[in-house]
C-alpha cells in the first residue's frame, strides 16, 4: 500500500513495485508517495512493514500512524482511529554544532573541509548570503557612482567650468566644493541602505555596533569613487555617453573582478595564488574594494559568531582551521583592513592626479617632456610649407611687438607674441602660425577668414581653452600660459551677428554706441561690411597667418579695385528715365 491521494494495492513485492514506480514517475514520485506498508503472513504470524519517504519531515511518524490505525480499525471497527502527534526531542549542543557545521560544509559557495589541518577555510559559515549582498550592492553602486560624472561633464562641455577658472576660481576651490557636495549627496543613499539592512535583519551590518562600521565602508567607497568619476570625465564630451559608459566600467571593475577573485579562491579550482595576486592588483579599483570588504565583513562576522557559539563549535573551527579575526579591520583575511586603507588612499591619489591635470604643473611637465617632439613637429610643418612674402603691415606689427623696448606697449590690454598652434597627429597640422598683434585701449579688433583659417583656434588659445605650442599672449599684463586665472571677467561684448541676420542693424548701432574702455575681440565676422561697421581695425587670416592688417578704410584703399554700384528700376518700363541714368553713370564714372 502507498499512501498518497488514495491507497494503492500493488501486485507482487512492495519494494520492487516502489522502485519501479520511482523510475517511471521520476521526481513526481516523491510528491505523491509518502508512506507505504506491507502485510505478509509468515507461518502463523503476520509481519507488518512500514515504509516512509524521508523527503518529508514527519513521514516516519505518519507511516507508523497509518499502520496503527489499520490494525485498530481491524480490531475495533471502522469508527476507531488513533491521533498521532510528532514532537522531536530538542537537539543537544553537539547535534546543533554538527548541523551548523554540515550547513557550512555543504554550502554552494563553500568548499568541503580539507583533511589537512594546516589548510585554512575562510569562506562564510552562513552559506552565500554575504556573497549575494556584495554582488547586488556592487550592481546598485555602479549606477549610483556614475551619476557623479553627469554634472562635471556637462559643465566642461558648455565651458561653464572654464569660465569659472578664467574668472579666478582656484582649481582646489572648484573641485573640493564639488566633492563636498557630492559626498553629502552620497550620504543619503548610504543611510537608506542601512535602513534596508535593519529592516531585513542583516545582523552582520546592524548588530553589535556594526552600523558605524558599515557606514564607514560606504563613505570610504564614496570618497574613492567620486574623484575617480571626476578623473574619467575628460574622456567624454556628452553627459549621457559618460553615464552609460562609466556604468559599464563600474560593473566590470566591481562585479567582474569580485567574481573572478572569489571563484579563484575555491581550493577545487587550484588558482588560490593567482587569486591573491589579482586581489592585490585590483585594490586600486574602489568597486572591487567595496565588494570584497562587504563580503569579508559578513564572512568574518558569521564565522566568529559560529566559532564562539559553543565549545563544540570551537573544536570544529580548530580542527578544520576555520579562522576569523577579532578585529574586523585586521590586514589579513577575512579582515577588511587592506580594503579600507586602499579606498582611503585611492581618494587622495585620484584627487592629486585630478589637480595635476587641471593645474599647469602637469602641462609644464608635458611641455618639458614633449619639447623636442614639438620642435620637430614645427620643423616638419615649416619644411612642407611654401614660403610666401608677408604683407608689410603684418611685418611692421611683428617687429614692433618683438622690439627689445616695449615701453609703448605697457598700457596695451592685449599683446599676442609669435603665437603658434600645431595639432600633433600622424601628419602635424599647423593651425596658427606665429601671429603677432597688439590691441590698444578703446580699439575693437575684428578677425576675418574662411573656415579652417585658424580664427577659432586663436581665440581658444587666448581664453586658455587650448594649449599653446609656442609663443605667448598677455591680457592686461598677465600671461595666458601661466596666469589664466588672473584675467577675470573682461566685460567684453561677444557679438555673433551672423546668428540673427535681421538684427544686424540693431547690433551694429548697439556696438557702435557702447563705450570702448577695454579690448574687444569679437568672434570672426561673416563679412567685411559688418567688420567695417563695428571694428576700428581688422585682420584677414588664412592658413594660420595674418595676410593683411589695418583699419577697414586702409585695407580698402590698399587692396580694393573699385566700387560696386547697385540701382533698382521699376519693372513697368520708363525707358527714357533709364537711358538718362545710364548717361549719368557714363559721364560721372568714365570707363565703366
Amino acid at each position: 500500500m502507498c499512501a498518497a491521494d488514495s491507497a494503492i494495492d500493488p501486485p507482487g513485492d512492495l519494494e520492487e513495485f516502489l522502485i519501479f514506480r520511482a523510475s517511471v514517475e521520476g521526481g513526481g514520485f516523491n510528491e505523491r508517495c509518502l508512506v507505504a506498508a506491507s502485510f505478509r503472513d509468515v507461518g502463523e504470524r503476520t509481519v507488518v512493514t512500514a515504509l516512509f519517504n524521508n523527503q518529508a519531515y514527519h513521514s516516519p511518524a505518519t507511516a507508523l500512524a497509518v499502520v496503527d490505525n489499520l490494525l485498530f480499525k481491524l480490531l475495533c471497527g471502522p469508527g476507531a482511529s488513533i491521533m498521532v502527534s510528532n514532537y522531536p526531542q530538542p537537539r543537544s549542543t553537539l547535534q546543533a554544532a554538527k548541523d551548523q557545521f554540515n550547513e557550512y560544509v555543504h554550502s554552494p559557495t563553500t568548499p568541503p573541509p580539507l583533511p589537512h589541518p594546516a589548510r585554512t577555510l575562510l569562506l562564510p559559515v552562513r552559506g552565500r548570503k554575504g556573497f549575494d549582498i556584495a554582488l547586488n550592492l556592487l550592481f546598485a553602486m555602479a549606477f549610483l557612482a556614475s551619476t557623479f560624472s553627469i554634472l562635471v561633464v556637462s559643465e566642461r562641455a558648455v565651458q561653464a567650468k572654464h569660465v569659472q577658472f578664467v574668472s579666478g576660481v582656484h582649481v582646489a576651490t572648484f573641485w573640493l566644493s564639488a566633492l563636498l557636495w557630492d559626498l553629502m549627496s552620497f550620504l543619503v543613499p548610504s543611510l537608506l541602505l542601512l535602513v534596508v539592512f535593519k529592516a531585513f535583519d542583516v545582523h552582520a551590518f546592524t548588530w553589535d555596533g556594526h552600523v558605524a562600521d558599515t557606514l564607514l565602508l560606504l563613505l570610504l567607497y564614496g570618497w574613492a569613487i567620486i574623484p575617480l568619476m571626476y578623473l574619467m570625465n575628460f574622456f567624454f564630451s556628452g553627459a549621457a555617453t559618460a553615464y552609460t559608459r562609466l556604468t559599464i566600467f563600474n560593473i566590470l571593475s566591481g562585479i567582474a573582478t569580485f567574481l573572478m577573485v572569489t571563484i579563484m579562491r575555491i581550493p577545487a579550482v587550484k588558482l588560490e595564488e593567482l587569486a591573491r595576486t589579482l586581489d592585490r592588483v585590483f585594490l586600486v579599483l574602489p568597486n572591487h574594494c567595496l565588494g570584497m570588504a562587504v563580503s569579508s565583513f559578513y564572512e568574518n562576522y558569521e564565522t566568529r559568531r559560529y566559532c564562539t557559539s559553543s565549545e563544540v563549535a570551537a573544536h570544529y573551527c580548530k580542527k578544520y582551521n576555520i579562522q576569523y579575526q577579532e578585529n574586523f579591520y585586521a590586514w589579513s583575511a577575512p579582515g577588511v583592513g587592506r580594503f579600507v586603507t586602499s579606498m582611503a588612499a585611492s581618494g587622495f591619489a585620484y584627487l592629486t592626479l585630478l589637480f595635476l591635470i587641471e593645474t599647469d604643473l602637469l602641462w609644464r611637465l608635458k611641455t618639458c617632456v614633449c619639447a623636442f617632439r614639438r620642435r620637430r613637429a614645427l620643423m616638419e610643418v615649416y619644411t612642407r610649407m611654401s614660403v610666401l612674402p608677408e604683407d608689410q603691415d603684418v611685418v611692421d606689427e611683428r617687429n614692433r611687438i618683438l622690439a627689445p623696448s616695449l615701453d609703448s606697449l605697457l598700457d596695451t590690454p592685449l599683446i599676442i607674441k609669435e603665437l603658434s598652434k600645431v595639432y600633433e597627429q600622424r601628419a602635424p597640422l599647423l593651425a596658427v602660425d606665429k601671429i603677432s598683434l597688439a590691441v590698444r585701449k578703446g580699439e575693437c579688433f575684428g578677425l576675418l577668414g574662411f573656415n579652417g583659417a585658424g580664427k577659432t583656434t586663436t581665440f581658444k588659445m587666448l581664453t586658455g581653452e587650448e594649449t599653446i605650442t609656442s609663443g605667448d599672449a598677455f591680457v592686461g599684463g598677465y600671461s595666458i600660459s601661466s596666469d589664466i586665472g588672473k584675467h577675470g571677467n573682461q566685460e567684453q561684448p561677444d557679438l555673433d551677428v551672423s546668428t540673427f541676420p535681421s538684427a544686424r542693424g540693431f547690433e551694429w548701432r548697439a556696438g557702435i554706441s557702447i563705450p570702448q574702455p577695454c579690448v574687444r575681440p569679437p568672434p570672426p565676422f561673416p563679412s567685411m561690411e559688418e567688420c567695417e561697421a563695428l571694428c576700428t581695425r581688422l585682420a584677414i587670416m588664412a592658413q594660420g597667418q595674418f595676410k593683411c592688417l589695418g583699419s577697414p578704410q586702409h585695407l580698402k584703399s590698399k587692396f580694393g579695385s573699385g566700387y560696386a554700384l547697385q540701382a533698382k528700376v521699376r519693372s513697368n518700363g520708363q525707358q527714357k528715365a533709364l537711358q538718362e541714368f545710364k548717361a549719368f553713370v557714363d559721364l560721372t564714372f568714365p570707363g565703366v
